[in-house]
């Protein structure tokens, strides 16, 4: 008989079946997430077909109830959602099937006899007594599910401590007309099974082999950036610096008001690209970090103050939320100033006129948010795939990527923190946060 990975309470481990039908359908969800192909490579159809899955095995349902009440105490001694608990079994079905503490609980004879015979026996008396829980287990409302429960853990496994009992989700919450269509159905219990443990350990391999395939090649291209960068900063970054100061000294002496202002645009422009060469360097060779003290909160007004001339100019509204106590923060005010300043821009380019913009400041236990959301343009997925990325730009779609961004990724990742992008057609929403 094959056996989900064991659960365990203290010192003790209880052990429940998996089923034919449950091992063929959590191979094939390992199968598909790695490849991406099939109906359960898209997640809302995964943690859909999960939710089924839980509902026609009483064993699997337990198992995934029980798993994630234990590692979270907000599930305890209440109501659970099956929804939310399909969509946590989707994502750690991975380092639950690798677990070699549950794996080898759930394998090692705990009532077994060492004698064939007697094992043999006790297997079959063991499959009588899943076919008859699974037949009684139909009604799962309030808290008849515990007693069900204790009996599908102690067909093979000792006798279930009150202690942990009392920690148990009061009510399992699913679907009624889904759950009223599939509970009760044949699982087949006992029958040879599929070794996920296995099927698990290829996934995470591939995994493995694709980070550090993507590592190198990130690398790689840092290192081909870096050469550009260079390259760039001293053969055209001269000839700029020479256009710029002979349209300034051509507009000094120049009479015509019409010229002057064709000679003004020459200069901004050899600045703007300039500028971009800066970034680009920036990118591949950034400053070291100098960090000091600083309030998140003022680094976020800086900002806002910053690009306010032209927002009310565009007719964009600004705000910043902030939390009643938020702390001093370690970071280079200097780049993440900059990086704030990159964000904000990056929003006014989407609005163009006439829409909001808005700083939140989150801080959480191990790391604090600058949050900038927009109504601008949205960003389709492959933008915001490539969004950090100083190869790829998506101006058609209504928002300038640049080099900006890429800089801000690069600040973030200077102070060990990260940056992430949320948003659809309409409104963006970006994360950048540093660790406390």
């Amino acid at each position: 008989m094959k056996w989900l990975p064991a659960l365990r309470w203290k010192e003790s481990w209880w052990r429940l079946p998996l089923s034919r039908v449950s091992a063929e359908f959590l191979a094939g969800l390992l199968l598909d997430s790695q490849t991406g192909v099939g109906r359960l490579a898209d997640r809302e159809w995964a943690v859909w077909e999960m939710t089924r899955a839980l509902l026609t095995d009483p064993a699997l349902l337990f198992y995934a109830v029980l798993e994630r009440s234990s590692g979270d105490l907000a599930c305890q001694a209440k109501d659970i959602d099956l929804g939310e608990t399909a969509d946590w079994f989707v994502s750690s079905l991975v380092d639950l099937l690798l677990d070699g503490d549950r794996q080898l609980a759930a394998v090692v004879p705990g009532k077994f006899s060492d004698d064939d015979i007697q094992l043999e026996a006790e297997q079959s008396q063991q499959l009588d007594a899943y076919t008859q829980l699974a037949a009684q287990s139909v009604d799962l409302s309030g808290t008849n599910w515990h007693g069900l429960c204790c009996g599908w853990l102690e067909v093979a496994g000792s006798h279930v401590p009150q202690e942990w009992l009392a920690t148990w989700p009061t009510n399992i919450d699913a679907d009624i007309e889904l759950a009223e269509g599939l509970v009760g159905c044949e699982v087949g219990f006992g029958q040879a099974s599929l070794d996920l443990r296995r099927l698990a350990l290829v996934c995470q391999r591939k995994c493995e082999l694709e980070d550090r395939f993507a590592t190198q090649l990130h690398q790689e291209k840092m290192n081909s950036l870096r050469q550009l960068a260079y390259g760039l900063t001293h053969e055209i970054n001269n000839p700029l610096a020479n256009i710029r100061t002979r349209a300034e000294q051509l507009a000094m002496d120049e009479p015509r008001e019409d010229r002057r202002q064709r000679l003004d645009r020459i200069v901004q422009q050899s600045m703007r690209a300039h500028e971009m060469i800066a970034d680009l360097m920036y990118f591949a060779h950034p400053p070291r970090v100098e960090p000091v003290e600083v309030e998140a909160e003022q680094l976020a007004i800086a900002a806002l103050n910053s690009v306010k001339a032209v927002c009310v100019e565009r007719g964009i509204q600004l705000s910043i939320e902030v939390p009643p106590q938020a702390p001093l923060i370690s970071v280079d005010p200097r780049q993440i100033l900059g990086a704030l300043q990159a964000l904000l821009r990056n929003s006014i380019e989407s609005i163009g006129e006439r829409g909001m913009i808005a700083i939140q400041i989150r801080v959480h236990q191990r790391r604090l948010e600058w949050i900038v959301s927009d109504s601008g343009s949205g960003m389709s997925q492959e933008a915001r795939k490539h969004a950090f990325d100083p190869y790829y730009c998506e101006r058609e779609a209504g928002r300038g990527l640049g080099l900006g961004l890429s800089r801000v990724y690069r600040v973030a990742k200077s102070h060990g923190g990260g940056v992430s992008i949320e948003g659809g057609p309409i409104g963006c929403c970006i994360r950048m946060w540093v660790p406390r």
